[in-house]
């Protein structure tokens, strides 16, 4: 079985694996410690799996197809692992694994069936690690505002002042849990925006009373990236940092934009097609509901902040 611990000794290790098992993308890294004791990422892989769990009387449960899909995913990560031995590996779950009535027992087959053992993460501790991650992957830069990562199943939001971590949130508001909730229309209709947006109110209300001055929203490596692209194309300038009518204004494009038309829009990675409306939906709310200057993507999120921990035995 790939070696699974909570505290490590990272002086015998040469390869330190990562791999976030999120709702939508499994991710592998694969790092190597060089002569100078720095790690330096040599490998990295990632498959759409799209676990969502189904609503069943009331309750949320993997299906079969998200199971095999699953396994499949880790059969074919363990195989990179193996070809990197004297390795420490962390697999984390995320949203998903949280969510399903039937996580455990999925979680010792897929174990007996990969040797890949995961370990679900809380939301508080799956926000805590997308922060660290960002922070110290821009650092000495100073990370002061609030981050965001936008995942499958969940959303998390961190404040941040002067690259120390604040406040945690966690909320089962990600773009597949939304996507499940609401149907939408094609393209998106005021109503929808508003039924959303109401939904988001109730949800995201802790944010509302944590928000105080104006600040900087960080973005989280992921959902971020394609949008920054989108931004790019749109608005056909490389910055790196975008204001909140120029967000505001990329949403309205996406809402009064239909498959068809997204499917021609080259920025837009195929897996991120049927989940971009839902990424602007909460784009729209925090930048009409919080006190957010600014997007500032980052290219550091969870996975980031796992091998920090995994290598400084802190994880």
């Amino acid at each position: 079985m790939v070696a699974q611990q909570n505290v490590l000794d990272s002086n015998t290790e040469s390869y330190f694996i990562i791999v976030d098992c999120g709702t939508n993308t499994f991710h592998i890294n694969i790092w190597q410690k060089d002569e100078n004791q720095k790690l330096i990422r040599i490998h990295a892989d990632r498959i759409p799996v799209f676990i969502w769990p189904t609503l069943k009387n009331g309750k949320h449960f993997f299906s079969s197809a998200s199971v095999q899909r699953m396994q499949q995913a880790l059969k074919r990560f363990s195989v990179s692992c193996a070809n990197y031995a004297n390795n420490k590996c962390f697999i984390a779950g995320t949203a998903a694994f949280r969510a399903a009535e039937n996580a455990a027992e999925i979680i010792h087959a897929l174990a007996r069936e990969t040797g890949m053992q995961i370990c679900v993460l809380s939301g508080e501790a799956e926000a805590f690690w997308i922060a660290k991650g960002i922070i110290e992957q821009a650092a000495p830069r100073v990370i002061d505002g609030w981050i965001m990562d936008i995942g499958g199943g969940s959303t998390e939001f961190i404040s941040v002042e002067a690259s120390e971590i604040k406040h945690c949130f966690s909320f089962e508001a990600g773009v597949s849990k939304i996507k499940s909730l609401f149907h939408l229309h094609e393209p998106i209709l005021t109503s929808d925006i508003k039924q959303v947006n109401a939904h988001l109110d109730v949800c995201f209300a802790p944010l509302k009373i944590s928000s105080n001055a104006s600040k900087m929203l960080y973005g989280a490596s992921g959902v971020f990236d394609t949008v920054d692209a989108l931004c790019k194309t749109q608005f056909e300038t490389q910055s790196d940092v975008w204001t909140k009518a120029q967000i505001l204004q990329w949403c309205e494009t996406v809402f009064n934009s239909t498959s068809h038309i997204r499917m021609r829009w080259d920025a837009l990675i195929p897996m991120r097609r049927d989940t971009i409306v839902h990424s602007a939906l909460l784009l729209n709310w925090v930048f009409l509901n919080l006190p957010i200057d600014g997007l500032k993507p980052e290219n550091a999120a969870l996975k980031e902040g796992l091998i920090f921990g995994l290598y400084h035995g802190t994880l």
